[in-house]
Protein backbone atom coordinates (compact mmCIF):
# COMPACT_ATOMS: atom_id res chain seq x y z
CA UNK A 1 0.00 0.00 0.00
CA UNK A 2 1.27 3.35 -1.05
CA UNK A 3 0.72 5.85 1.66
CA UNK A 4 2.16 9.28 0.91
CA UNK A 5 -0.79 11.64 3.50
CA UNK A 6 -1.40 9.62 6.30
CA UNK A 7 2.15 8.14 6.86
CA UNK A 8 5.66 9.08 6.72
CA UNK A 9 6.94 8.35 3.36
CA UNK A 10 10.63 7.82 4.51
CA UNK A 11 10.30 5.25 7.50
CA UNK A 12 12.20 5.11 11.08
CA UNK A 13 14.56 2.76 11.07
CA UNK A 14 13.83 -0.10 13.33
CA UNK A 15 16.29 0.63 16.22
CA UNK A 16 14.62 4.23 16.51
CA UNK A 17 11.18 3.46 16.02
CA UNK A 18 9.40 4.78 19.39
CA UNK A 19 6.98 1.90 21.01
CA UNK A 20 3.25 2.64 19.05
CA UNK A 21 0.02 1.87 20.46
CA UNK A 22 -2.57 1.07 17.68
CA UNK A 23 -5.97 3.24 18.97
CA UNK A 24 -9.39 2.04 18.04
CA UNK A 25 -12.07 4.70 18.65
CA UNK A 26 -15.81 4.43 17.95
CA UNK A 27 -18.69 6.50 19.04
CA UNK A 28 -18.61 4.79 22.80
CA UNK A 29 -15.19 3.18 23.44
CA UNK A 30 -11.61 3.11 22.63
CA UNK A 31 -9.61 -0.01 22.40
CA UNK A 32 -5.52 -0.04 22.61
CA UNK A 33 -3.16 -2.42 21.19
CA UNK A 34 0.50 -2.24 21.60
CA UNK A 35 2.55 -4.98 20.33
CA UNK A 36 6.43 -5.27 20.23
CA UNK A 37 9.30 -7.31 19.27
CA UNK A 38 11.29 -9.66 21.32
CA UNK A 39 14.19 -12.73 19.93
CA UNK A 40 12.79 -11.25 16.51
CA UNK A 41 9.23 -12.10 17.04
CA UNK A 42 6.25 -9.96 17.14
CA UNK A 43 4.48 -9.76 21.10
CA UNK A 44 1.65 -8.62 22.24
CA UNK A 45 2.64 -6.12 24.85
CA UNK A 46 -0.34 -4.40 25.90
CA UNK A 47 -3.87 -4.15 25.73
CA UNK A 48 -7.55 -2.56 27.20
CA UNK A 49 -10.11 -0.61 26.70
CA UNK A 50 -12.10 2.58 27.86
CA UNK A 51 -15.28 3.83 27.64
CA UNK A 52 -16.73 6.67 26.28
CA UNK A 53 -19.10 8.92 27.59
CA UNK A 54 -21.84 9.46 25.37
CA UNK A 55 -22.34 12.48 23.06
CA UNK A 56 -18.89 13.32 22.70
CA UNK A 57 -18.94 10.99 19.40
CA UNK A 58 -21.86 10.57 17.34
CA UNK A 59 -21.76 8.54 13.87
CA UNK A 60 -17.91 9.36 13.60
CA UNK A 61 -18.65 13.35 14.13
CA UNK A 62 -16.80 14.30 17.20
CA UNK A 63 -19.72 16.54 18.08
CA UNK A 64 -17.97 17.96 21.52
CA UNK A 65 -14.16 18.67 20.85
CA UNK A 66 -12.97 19.89 24.46
CA UNK A 67 -14.60 17.27 26.50
CA UNK A 68 -13.35 14.80 24.21
CA UNK A 69 -9.94 16.26 24.61
CA UNK A 70 -10.22 16.06 28.01
CA UNK A 71 -11.38 12.39 28.45
CA UNK A 72 -8.11 11.60 25.89
CA UNK A 73 -5.78 13.13 28.25
CA UNK A 74 -7.09 11.30 31.56
CA UNK A 75 -6.49 8.30 29.08
CA UNK A 76 -3.46 8.65 28.20
CA UNK A 77 -2.33 8.49 32.03
CA UNK A 78 -2.77 4.54 31.88
CA UNK A 79 -0.56 4.33 28.61
CA UNK A 80 3.01 4.15 28.23
CA UNK A 81 3.58 6.20 25.33
CA UNK A 82 2.55 9.27 23.32
CA UNK A 83 2.90 7.70 19.96
CA UNK A 84 -0.16 6.11 18.51
CA UNK A 85 -1.75 4.69 14.82
CA UNK A 86 -5.69 5.67 14.68
CA UNK A 87 -8.64 4.56 13.15
CA UNK A 88 -10.69 6.82 11.28
CA UNK A 89 -14.41 6.60 10.90
CA UNK A 90 -16.11 4.30 8.45
CA UNK A 91 -19.12 6.16 7.67
CA UNK A 92 -16.80 9.39 6.84
CA UNK A 93 -14.48 7.41 4.21
CA UNK A 94 -14.88 7.54 0.21
CA UNK A 95 -14.00 4.24 -1.59
CA UNK A 96 -13.27 4.72 -5.23
CA UNK A 97 -11.37 2.23 -7.56
CA UNK A 98 -9.83 3.58 -10.59
CA UNK A 99 -7.83 2.13 -13.66
CA UNK A 100 -4.69 4.61 -15.06
CA UNK A 101 -1.87 3.78 -17.44
CA UNK A 102 1.54 2.29 -16.54
CA UNK A 103 3.94 5.00 -15.64
CA UNK A 104 6.51 6.01 -12.53
CA UNK A 105 5.14 5.56 -8.71
CA UNK A 106 6.31 8.50 -8.64
CA UNK A 107 3.34 9.98 -10.76
CA UNK A 108 1.15 7.96 -10.11
CA UNK A 109 -0.10 10.66 -6.75
CA UNK A 110 -0.20 13.60 -9.26
CA UNK A 111 -2.35 11.51 -11.95
CA UNK A 112 -4.62 10.74 -9.26
CA UNK A 113 -4.98 14.83 -7.87
CA UNK A 114 -6.05 15.32 -11.47
CA UNK A 115 -8.62 12.92 -11.50
CA UNK A 116 -10.00 12.88 -7.93
CA UNK A 117 -12.88 15.32 -8.18
CA UNK A 118 -14.41 13.13 -10.67
CA UNK A 119 -14.18 9.68 -8.49
CA UNK A 120 -14.89 11.50 -5.02
CA UNK A 121 -17.65 13.54 -4.14
CA UNK A 122 -15.19 16.43 -2.29
CA UNK A 123 -13.42 18.87 -3.30
CA UNK A 124 -9.86 18.22 -3.87
CA UNK A 125 -8.55 20.88 -1.94
CA UNK A 126 -11.01 19.66 0.96
CA UNK A 127 -9.41 16.23 1.00
CA UNK A 128 -7.00 13.56 2.28
CA UNK A 129 -6.55 10.78 0.22
CA UNK A 130 -4.38 7.58 0.58
CA UNK A 131 -4.47 4.62 -2.20
CA UNK A 132 -4.04 1.01 -2.49
CA UNK A 133 -1.61 0.33 -5.88
CA UNK A 134 -1.66 -3.14 -7.92
CA UNK A 135 0.07 -3.52 -11.11
CA UNK A 136 -1.96 -5.48 -14.29
CA UNK A 137 -0.48 -6.46 -17.48
CA UNK A 138 -0.70 -3.12 -18.68
CA UNK A 139 -2.11 -0.67 -16.14
CA UNK A 140 -2.76 0.20 -12.42
CA UNK A 141 -5.89 -0.85 -10.69
CA UNK A 142 -6.38 2.05 -7.78
CA UNK A 143 -8.35 2.06 -4.96
CA UNK A 144 -8.40 5.61 -3.32
CA UNK A 145 -9.80 5.85 -0.19
CA UNK A 146 -10.57 10.02 0.60
CA UNK A 147 -11.64 11.80 3.90
CA UNK A 148 -12.22 15.43 4.10
CA UNK A 149 -9.86 17.16 5.61
CA UNK A 150 -12.17 18.29 8.60
CA UNK A 151 -12.67 14.43 9.67
CA UNK A 152 -8.60 14.27 9.74
CA UNK A 153 -8.38 17.56 11.33
CA UNK A 154 -10.91 17.31 14.10
CA UNK A 155 -9.16 13.92 15.13
CA UNK A 156 -5.57 14.79 14.91
CA UNK A 157 -6.60 18.13 16.99
CA UNK A 158 -8.43 15.75 20.14
CA UNK A 159 -5.33 13.70 19.94
CA UNK A 160 -2.65 16.65 19.59
CA UNK A 161 -4.29 18.49 22.48
CA UNK A 162 -4.26 15.50 24.32
CA UNK A 163 -0.62 15.17 24.52
CA UNK A 164 -0.59 12.57 22.23
CA UNK A 165 1.70 11.90 18.78
CA UNK A 166 -0.60 10.37 15.58
CA UNK A 167 2.08 8.70 13.16
CA UNK A 168 -0.55 7.36 11.24
CA UNK A 169 -4.22 7.43 10.34
CA UNK A 170 -6.46 4.66 8.74
CA UNK A 171 -9.60 3.29 7.98
CA UNK A 172 -11.25 0.91 9.36
CA UNK A 173 -11.26 -1.85 6.61
CA UNK A 174 -7.24 -1.61 6.09
CA UNK A 175 -6.46 -2.45 9.79
CA UNK A 176 -9.16 -5.29 9.82
CA UNK A 177 -8.31 -6.60 6.35
CA UNK A 178 -4.12 -6.35 7.84
CA UNK A 179 -5.37 -7.94 11.10
CA UNK A 180 -7.66 -10.70 9.43
CA UNK A 181 -5.59 -11.81 6.01
CA UNK A 182 -2.42 -13.38 5.54
CA UNK A 183 0.90 -11.00 4.80
CA UNK A 184 2.64 -11.30 1.59
CA UNK A 185 0.45 -14.30 0.46
CA UNK A 186 -0.37 -13.99 -3.14
CA UNK A 187 -3.93 -14.31 -3.46
CA UNK A 188 -6.60 -13.43 -5.77
CA UNK A 189 -9.46 -15.05 -3.89
CA UNK A 190 -12.16 -12.54 -3.12
CA UNK A 191 -13.57 -12.76 0.83
CA UNK A 192 -16.21 -10.73 2.73
CA UNK A 193 -14.81 -9.21 6.15
CA UNK A 194 -18.23 -8.84 8.55
CA UNK A 195 -17.20 -7.02 11.57
CA UNK A 196 -19.74 -7.02 14.30
CA UNK A 197 -18.81 -4.23 16.74
CA UNK A 198 -21.03 -2.96 19.46
CA UNK A 199 -22.29 0.47 17.74
CA UNK A 200 -21.95 -0.96 14.03
CA UNK A 201 -21.19 -3.75 11.47
CA UNK A 202 -19.01 -3.47 8.48
CA UNK A 203 -18.80 -5.27 5.65
CA UNK A 204 -15.63 -5.60 3.42
CA UNK A 205 -14.61 -6.99 0.39
CA UNK A 206 -11.02 -7.69 -0.25
CA UNK A 207 -8.92 -9.39 -2.90
CA UNK A 208 -5.64 -10.87 -1.32
CA UNK A 209 -4.62 -8.12 1.37
CA UNK A 210 -6.74 -5.15 -0.78
CA UNK A 211 -9.71 -3.15 0.28
CA UNK A 212 -12.14 -3.19 -2.80
CA UNK A 213 -15.32 -2.31 -1.06
CA UNK A 214 -16.84 -1.50 2.18
CA UNK A 215 -19.26 0.24 3.89
CA UNK A 216 -21.33 0.34 7.41
CA UNK A 217 -24.73 -0.78 8.75
CA UNK A 218 -25.88 0.98 12.32
CA UNK A 219 -26.99 -2.42 13.31
CA UNK A 220 -24.96 -3.70 16.23
CA UNK A 221 -24.35 -6.02 19.25
CA UNK A 222 -25.86 -3.12 21.06
CA UNK A 223 -28.88 -3.97 19.73
CA UNK A 224 -29.02 -7.82 19.96
CA UNK A 225 -28.64 -7.12 23.81
CA UNK A 226 -31.45 -4.85 23.40
CA UNK A 227 -33.81 -7.09 21.91
CA UNK A 228 -32.91 -10.08 24.52
CA UNK A 229 -33.30 -7.68 27.31
CA UNK A 230 -37.01 -7.49 25.81
CA UNK A 231 -37.66 -10.45 25.21
CA UNK A 232 -36.86 -12.04 28.66
CA UNK A 233 -37.53 -9.27 30.84
CA UNK A 234 -33.86 -8.50 32.29
CA UNK A 235 -31.21 -5.76 32.02
CA UNK A 236 -28.62 -5.08 29.50
CA UNK A 237 -26.26 -6.64 31.51
CA UNK A 238 -27.82 -9.91 32.13
CA UNK A 239 -28.73 -9.52 28.49
CA UNK A 240 -25.35 -9.44 27.47
CA UNK A 241 -25.11 -12.59 29.79
CA UNK A 242 -27.37 -14.89 28.37
CA UNK A 243 -26.25 -13.82 24.28
CA UNK A 244 -22.91 -14.98 25.70
CA UNK A 245 -24.31 -18.14 27.04
CA UNK A 246 -27.36 -19.54 24.47
CA UNK A 247 -26.36 -17.12 21.44
CA UNK A 248 -28.15 -17.97 18.52
CA UNK A 249 -28.73 -21.31 19.00
CA UNK A 250 -32.34 -22.74 17.62
CA UNK A 251 -33.85 -25.06 20.40
CA UNK A 252 -36.79 -25.23 22.77
CA UNK A 253 -35.11 -23.36 25.28
CA UNK A 254 -34.04 -20.73 23.57
CA UNK A 255 -36.83 -20.01 21.65
CA UNK A 256 -37.12 -16.24 23.25
CA UNK A 257 -33.83 -15.39 22.88
CA UNK A 258 -33.34 -16.74 19.40
CA UNK A 259 -36.81 -14.98 18.34
CA UNK A 260 -35.55 -11.63 19.41
CA UNK A 261 -32.15 -11.88 17.59
CA UNK A 262 -33.47 -13.64 14.45
CA UNK A 263 -34.92 -10.22 13.27
CA UNK A 264 -31.63 -8.66 13.43
CA UNK A 265 -29.15 -11.48 12.30
CA UNK A 266 -31.79 -11.08 9.35
CA UNK A 267 -31.28 -7.35 8.55
CA UNK A 268 -27.50 -8.18 8.35
CA UNK A 269 -28.01 -11.14 5.92
CA UNK A 270 -30.36 -8.54 3.88
CA UNK A 271 -27.10 -6.46 3.72
CA UNK A 272 -24.63 -9.24 2.57
CA UNK A 273 -26.98 -10.32 -0.58
CA UNK A 274 -27.64 -6.74 -1.20
CA UNK A 275 -23.45 -6.68 -1.18
CA UNK A 276 -23.22 -9.48 -3.34
CA UNK A 277 -25.88 -8.68 -6.30
CA UNK A 278 -24.15 -5.69 -6.17
CA UNK A 279 -20.66 -7.16 -6.37
CA UNK A 280 -21.37 -9.37 -9.63
CA UNK A 281 -23.51 -6.79 -11.18
CA UNK A 282 -20.34 -4.84 -11.72
CA UNK A 283 -17.97 -5.61 -14.59
CA UNK A 284 -14.11 -4.37 -13.67
CA UNK A 285 -13.25 -1.24 -15.59
CA UNK A 286 -11.16 -3.27 -18.37
CA UNK A 287 -14.28 -5.87 -18.67
CA UNK A 288 -13.66 -8.40 -17.21
CA UNK A 289 -16.14 -10.15 -15.22
CA UNK A 290 -16.21 -10.31 -11.22
CA UNK A 291 -14.61 -13.68 -9.26
CA UNK A 292 -17.67 -14.50 -6.93
CA UNK A 293 -16.72 -14.04 -2.83
CA UNK A 294 -15.82 -17.11 -1.82
CA UNK A 295 -15.60 -16.99 1.82
CA UNK A 296 -16.84 -14.26 4.95
CA UNK A 297 -14.98 -14.27 7.59
CA UNK A 298 -16.39 -13.05 11.11
CA UNK A 299 -14.72 -10.48 13.17
CA UNK A 300 -15.72 -7.96 16.51
CA UNK A 301 -17.56 -9.01 19.94
CA UNK A 302 -20.29 -10.96 18.28
CA UNK A 303 -18.77 -12.83 15.38
CA UNK A 304 -17.97 -15.71 17.73
CA UNK A 305 -22.45 -15.76 18.55
CA UNK A 306 -23.44 -19.39 19.13
CA UNK A 307 -25.18 -20.79 15.87
CA UNK A 308 -24.14 -17.74 13.87
CA UNK A 309 -21.71 -18.74 11.54
CA UNK A 310 -23.48 -21.92 10.55
CA UNK A 311 -26.73 -19.66 10.31
CA UNK A 312 -24.80 -17.49 7.69
CA UNK A 313 -23.20 -20.04 5.99
CA UNK A 314 -26.80 -21.90 5.56
CA UNK A 315 -28.34 -19.27 4.24
CA UNK A 316 -26.13 -17.89 1.99
CA UNK A 317 -24.55 -21.05 1.08
CA UNK A 318 -20.81 -20.51 1.43
CA UNK A 319 -18.33 -21.15 4.15
CA UNK A 320 -18.33 -18.92 6.78
CA UNK A 321 -15.53 -18.92 9.47
CA UNK A 322 -14.57 -16.86 12.77
CA UNK A 323 -11.68 -14.60 12.15
CA UNK A 324 -8.42 -15.26 13.49
CA UNK A 325 -6.23 -12.07 14.32
CA UNK A 326 -3.20 -13.75 15.05
CA UNK A 327 -2.64 -14.75 11.83
CA UNK A 328 0.15 -12.61 10.75
CA UNK A 329 1.59 -12.38 14.73
CA UNK A 330 1.37 -15.51 16.43
CA UNK A 331 0.66 -19.56 16.34
CA UNK A 332 -1.31 -20.90 19.44
CA UNK A 333 0.03 -23.94 18.79
CA UNK A 334 3.64 -22.42 19.76
CA UNK A 335 2.08 -19.83 22.50
CA UNK A 336 -0.60 -18.50 24.34
CA UNK A 337 -0.98 -14.71 24.30
CA UNK A 338 -2.53 -13.08 27.30
CA UNK A 339 -6.04 -12.36 26.07
CA UNK A 340 -8.30 -15.19 25.25
CA UNK A 341 -9.11 -15.74 21.86
CA UNK A 342 -12.65 -14.84 22.38
CA UNK A 343 -11.78 -11.29 23.64
CA UNK A 344 -9.13 -10.95 21.07
CA UNK A 345 -12.05 -10.88 18.14
CA UNK A 346 -13.05 -7.30 19.89
CA UNK A 347 -9.05 -6.32 19.16
CA UNK A 348 -8.76 -7.03 15.50
CA UNK A 349 -9.23 -3.56 14.25
CA UNK A 350 -6.16 -2.31 16.97
CA UNK A 351 -4.06 -5.15 16.36
CA UNK A 352 -4.46 -4.76 12.31
CA UNK A 353 -3.21 -0.48 13.32
CA UNK A 354 -0.56 -2.11 15.47
CA UNK A 355 0.60 -4.15 12.86
CA UNK A 356 1.35 -1.25 10.66
CA UNK A 357 3.81 0.10 12.89
CA UNK A 358 5.72 -2.18 14.62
Amino acid sequence: MISETFFNIFPTPRFLKPLVYGLDISDRSIKYVMLGRHKGEIVLKEFGQRMIPGGLIEIGDIKKKDELTRFLKDFRKELHSDHIAVILPEEKAYISKVTIPLMKKSDVRRSLDLQLEENIPLSASETIFDYDISKDKNHYDINIIAFSDKVVNDYRDVFSGAGFNPVSFEMEAHALTRALTPIGKIDDEVKMIIDFGRTHTSFIVTVGNMVMFSSTIRVSGIDIDSAIAGAIAVDLSKAEEVKKEKGFAKTKENEKVYDAILPIISTIKEEVDRIFAFWLNREEEHGEKRKKISKIILSGGDSNLIGLPEFISYELKIPVEVANPWINILSFDEKIPSITFRESLIYSTALGLALRVI
